[in-house]
């Protein structure tokens, strides 16, 4: 009687039981971001920039559930509450990129609701306002971050969320 060679099938078997376990080690293809674990995503088109470059900032919502910001609105600057740089320290410095109150008074378009998977993009110009003040000027080299703001449904409070960080040469 002819035996069967077993040694394949043991194979096939063992393949077959380590192989989701491999599969979950491939990276997966998709939208690039900074902490994509986060529901909230905020990101910028690059990382580095050069001194006086547009930068391009995609807020996409993970949430099961709408949030409500000036990103989609007609004044999306309103969505970034202010921005940081990397001291030598290694911490972070506050940036006010508008003019604040009581020197300045804008006006700003009302949130608008940014539906579970849906994303939108907006533009920030790098200027800085020395201590909120009407004085501007362009932002200097460093590592930046931005802080954007939103809200739930039920308008209560603003929260806020980081960005990437980015490098302005």
């Amino acid at each position: 009687m002819d035996s069967i060679n077993l040694k394949p099938l043991r194979f096939l078997i063992f393949l077959l039981g380590i192989l989701p376990i491999l599969v979950s080690f491939v990276p997966k293809k998709g939208i690039p971001c900074y902490n994509c674990e986060r529901k909230l995503v905020v990101k910028t088109s690059m990382t580095y920039y050069t001194k006086g470059d547009s930068i391009e900032i995609t807020l996409i919502n993970r949430l099961k559930q709408s949030i409500w910001s000036h990103a989609g609105s007609e004044t999306p600057i309103f969505a970034i509450q202010h921005v940081e740089i990397m001291n030598l320290s290694h911490t972070w410095d506050t940036l006010y990129i508008r003019c604040q109150y009581p020197e300045c008074e804008e006006e700003s378009d009302a949130p608008q609701e940014i539906l579970p998977g849906a994303s939108v993009i907006f533009s920030w110009n790098p200027q800085i306002y020395p201590d909120g003040s009407q004085e501007h000027h362009t932002a200097e080299a460093g590592r930046y971050r931005l802080v954007i703001m939103y809200m739930f449904a039920d308008k209560k409070e603003w929260k806020q969320t980081y960005s990437n960080e980015f490098v302005i040469k």
